[in-house]
């Protein structure tokens, strides 16, 4: 397959396709080199009658390779701005070294309970104690409602 000649392209045309590259679309293209959306998509029509292809990702590919730039970012969502990870970090309410690692990513942190120990209750026992706290707030519920109905009735009688 040969290669498509880019000298054939105007610096007009090369620029719209460099931005094609930088994954802008006609109107942002537009607003950056303050042209009409008519105007970016005329000249890239015309860029890609010039090589010869169908799409415009292709043609921004190919300028890109005659100019020797990358034609993919390797690390897209990694921005320059990231902090290195810190050496201590704070878990529950005490500070987490090296030899206390964070949990890996993805992974919920392990948090202390009140009382300041780990829970080791498997799922039967935990959802025996969910049912038991369960039925006590009911008890207790219940137990204000009939209180309420009872103090309710002495204001009743003598009306």
């Amino acid at each position: 397959m040969s290669v498509p000649d880019v000298s054939r392209l105007t610096d007009k045309q090369k620029e719209c396709l460099r931005l094609v590259a930088q994954n802008l679309n006609t109107k942002q293209i537009a607003r950056r080199i303050g042209k009409s959306d008519h105007a970016v998509d005329q000249r890239i029509r015309q860029a890609l009658r010039a090589l010869g292809v169908a799409d415009r990702f292709e043609a921004a590919r190919i300028l890109a390779e005659a100019e020797g730039r990358q034609t993919y970012q390797p690390l897209i969502y990694q921005t320059d701005g990231l902090a290195p990870a810190p050496e201590m970090a704070i878990s529950g309410g005490q500070e987490a070294s090296a030899a206390d690692p964070m949990p890996p990513h993805g992974k919920t942190p392990r948090f202390p309970p009140l009382g300041g120990r780990d829970n080791d209750l498997d799922a039967v026992q935990r959802i025996k104690l969910i049912l038991s706290l369960a039925l006590m707030i009911g008890g207790t519920i219940a137990a204000l409602v009939a209180a309420g109905l009872w103090v309710m009735s002495f204001f009743s009688e003598g009306a």
